[in-house]
């Protein structure tokens, strides 16, 4: 967006937000948005806003513009136009429907299908944490805990009000299952790439497991969008990992709800588990996480006064989760080098045209190997692969 449009288009943004016809703009300044590598689907930048509320008095306000970038080709190889309607129709449609007290979710000040502006979140102290390291139990839980909310908010919406839930999840534009996308490519690619980088290991104890991934070839993508029949569907964020979540203390913030979608509950779990916590964490607290994602989410259901006869009950929920751990996998193996590529010098726009760029270095071959070889391992030890 221009500077000359920016202005008044927040002064709109804002006298509509805050009811006030005469605020008025005085001064702007742009800031940093985010750190490179932070997200693909958008360009960002943070905005101070300095002006007088009409009735005099003084007006600050730090904003967070999220905007679709002005390249076509990165538009329509992120889908961005789908993800930038997906997620002004979660905060016009379904924010809303989700009690204030259940406080994860950034302030909107607008959303369109080009254009979000959201509370500056970074400005507040807000970080992402390491995605390196992954997360310690602490914040896990804090994850944990605001998924399974989330989950149980949308889960009553769909018993209570299943036209207003088959309409929303109508409208929204599934990311992932077009087989024909940049994002099902990556995902058979990133299954060669997982495998060459186990293999660089030189581990025969990860020779079994290397060949059970091998016979996953050409169907990891069928096998990662299948919709197996489940009454454990919700709308779910669909991109619940690292990238996502912004901490402060012992507070957690949601952001970017791009992928938003009817799913199973699985979905979100197994892709914040596997791909935020390092596989000695996941191996130690999983069966901690996923009672707690069921004690919450009841005890969240009961806050909304859900009737109790159809609340499931643990078995139901345990069996839902333990049965799509493969995903996880997947997943991980997709999101690996992200988690070690260095995004301070790369140009998104660039990186799309090039796929030299999405070749990692030695360094992060054998980090990525490392990693997978350990989920691997656990995978077999928990007879999930």
């Amino acid at each position: 967006m221009e500077e000359k449009e920016l202005k008044p288009f927040l002064e709109k943004v804002l006298r509509n937000f805050e009811n006030d016809e005469g605020l008025v703009i005085n001064d702007l300044k742009r800031t940093q948005g985010s750190k490179p590598g932070d997200g693909f689907m958008s360009e960002v930048f943070g905005v101070v806003v300095v002006g007088r509320t009409g009735s005099g008095e003084a007006y600050t306000n730090n904003l967070f513009i999220k905007q679709l970038p002005d390249n076509p080709t990165r538009v329509e190889l992120c889908q961005g136009d789908a993800a930038f309607q997906n997620e002004a129709i979660f905060y016009r449609e379904v924010e809303p429907l989700i009690p204030k007290a259940t406080s994860f979710i950034p302030i909107c000040y607008h959303a369109d299908e080009k254009c979000l502006v959201l509370e500056n979140l970074r400005a507040q102290g807000f970080v992402m944490a390491d995605k390196e390291n992954g997360l310690d139990l602490k914040h896990s839980e804090l994850v944990i805990k605001v998924m399974a909310k989330f989950h149980a908010c949308t889960f009553e919406l769909k018993i209570r009000n299943e036209k207003t839930f088959s309409k929303i999840s109508s409208s929204l534009r599934d990311l992932y299952s077009d087989e024909n996308s940049l994002h099902s490519k990556g995902i058979e690619m990133s299954l060669d790439r997982g495998i060459e980088c186990l293999k660089s290991l030189g581990d025969e104890s990860i020779s079994d497991g290397i060949k059970k991934l091998e016979s996953f070839r050409g169907k990891t993508f069928s096998l990662l969008v299948e919709r197996k029949p489940s009454n454990l569907t919700v709308l779910g964020h669909g991109d619940f990992w690292m990238n996502n979540f912004m901490f402060k203390d012992d507070a957690i913030m949601v952001i970017d709800y791009q992928a938003l979608r009817s799913m199973s509950v699985s979905a979100d779990f197994w892709k914040f588990v596997y791909s935020s916590l390092t596989p000695e964490n996941i191996e130690k607290h999983l069966d901690l996480l996923i009672s707690l994602y069921y004690k919450t989410f009841v005890e969240h259901l009961k806050r909304l006064q859900f009737p109790s006869d159809k609340i499931p009950d643990e078995e139901t929920v345990n069996e839902e989760l333990t049965s799509q751990e493969l995903y996880g996998l997947f997943i991980a193996i997709a999101l690996v080098a992200l988690l070690y590529m260095d995004f301070s010098d790369i140009n998104m726009d660039q990186m799309l045209s090039d796929e030299s760029l999405f070749q990692p270095n030695p360094d992060i071959v054998k980090k990525c190997g490392t990693r997978l070889a350990a989920l691997v391992k656990m995978c077999e030890r928990r007879n999930v692969l």
